[in-house]
């Protein structure tokens, strides 16, 4: 494994020679097939590496055990450290951005212009990473977004993303509509947030070149909301519009929405809405579901549907074990979140590590070479041209009452690899 590093990254080695042959070795090693191998991570002798970390601990984004997460990767890294008698020393902030883009960029340009920190993790969603991208790119540093997926972000840049992007994620409805012999689509669209527009887009394009019918979409503004009207143009649209004229065909309602999906299907009171398969984006996998009788009796009588990237199936043991511990750090289930931010805290950690404080270019390069090598809790985590995860297995979950209370319950899994 050292020589896949010099072969991949001669410049580095030749400036660092020295520098590693003084360093401590720490290992992260998981079996799960050849896809994953060991990978061994140098880091330098009494050296700080600095990281900021900005989560949406409160308001709409925050959806899990994020903080629990970082911090349990922390310390296993820590511990590694410790049993190699190495002196790095990892210095870093946790802040809460309470899911508002304006304090997060806030919160960066603090960390980096009083603190000189250059390599940053977190950022709950598109919105949120969208507020700091410039700022990033402009000042040269080095961002790990946890959760963003919108394939306006999937360039390349300074930010790599630990989840698959829109572009994927299409492609895993698309399979599912197949699987379930969906052959027309209607799609509800919050039209005010940048995940929820980018999903729907990159949907219909991956609809239409796999010959699924699909309505323009019904857009709505959760900022100006009219639930009822929302309900009464998807009626109208699947009597007047797709009915008529595919009397054998399986409609599906595709929600590419966030929290205001509860209020929406609260407003549906009649029958035929209910004839329909139902399918929601990753923004609609909350618990908040739960709490409204109406809308989580709605949802359990059409199975509503919702992917969430989980485990690939050689990784299932682990993923359950690291769940497991998020979840006793933090106090609540933490599945599915917790295993992703835990995945993209350690890999980033070690490769800080590696890098010592190398330049950002350095950290870019030993970042894919190391992502395209490693796997975790929720498998392998090689990444596309753009930076953003390659690959994904997601489980599509319904909600279910079980010992009565309800639960999100996997019902299949699907990837793209």
């Amino acid at each position: 494994m050292f020589q896949y590093l010099i072969n991949k990254s001669r410049y580095f080695y030749m400036k660092y020679l020295k520098m590693l042959i003084l360093t401590a070795i720490v290992f992260t090693f998981i079996s799960c097939g050849e896809d994953c191998q060991p990978v061994e991570l140098a880091g330098p002798m009494e050296s700080t590496i600095k990281i900021g970390v900005i989560l949406s601990e409160t308001g709409k984004y925050n959806i899990g055990a994020n903080k629990a997460a970082f911090e349990l990767a922390l310390e296993e890294i820590e511990a590694s450290i410790t049993a190699t008698g190495s002196n790095v020393n990892i210095e870093y902030q946790i802040a809460d951005d309470q899911s508002n883009p304006d304090t997060c960029l806030a919160i960066m340009e603090k960390m980096h212009e009083e603190d000189s920190i250059k390599i940053f993790f977190g950022f709950s969603s598109s919105e949120i990473l969208g507020s700091v991208i410039d700022y990033i790119n402009t000042n040269n540093l080095f961002a790990l977004s946890i959760s963003s997926t919108s394939n306006a972000y999937a360039i390349e840049d300074n930010v790599f993303r630990f989840i698959p992007s829109d572009k994927v994620l299409a492609n895993v409805y698309t399979q599912t509509f197949k699987l379930n012999n969906i052959n027309h689509v209607i799609p509800l669209v919050n039209d005010m947030n940048i995940a929820c527009t980018s999903l729907a887009t990159e949907l219909l394009s991956d609809l239409d070149e796999a010959g699924i019918q699909h309505s323009g979409g019904i857009h709505y503004n959760p900022y100006n909301p009219n639930y009822s009207a929302v309900i009464d143009l998807l009626r109208q649209d699947l009597v007047e519009n797709v009915l008529p004229t595919n009397t054998d065909t399986t409609i599906a309602v595709f929600m590419s929405s966030t929290k205001e999906y509860i209020e929406i299907i609260e407003e549906v009171d009649e029958s035929l809405l209910k004839t329909v398969k139902w399918y929601g984006s990753d923004g609609t996998y909350i618990k908040e579901l739960f709490e409204s009788e109406k809308a989580v009796a709605f949802a359990d009588d059409v199975n509503f549907l919702v992917p969430i990237l989980a485990n690939q199936p050689e990784t299932k043991d682990l993923y359950i074990d690291v769940n497991q511990k998020i979840s006793e750090k933090a106090g609540f289930a933490s599945e599915p979140y917790g295993a992703i931010t835990y995945d993209a805290a350690k890999l980033l950690l070690n490769v800080a590590i590696l890098c010592k404080n190398a330049d950002i270019d350095v950290l870019k390069e030993q970042f894919v070479i190391m992502s395209n090598r490693t796997c975790g809790a929720t498998g392998i985590s090689e990444l596309d041209e753009f930076g953003d995860r390659k690959f994904g297995t997601f489980d599509f979950n319904t909600p279910e009452k079980v010992n009565d209370e309800w639960q999100w319950t996997n019902i299949y899994k699907v990837t793209n690899r």
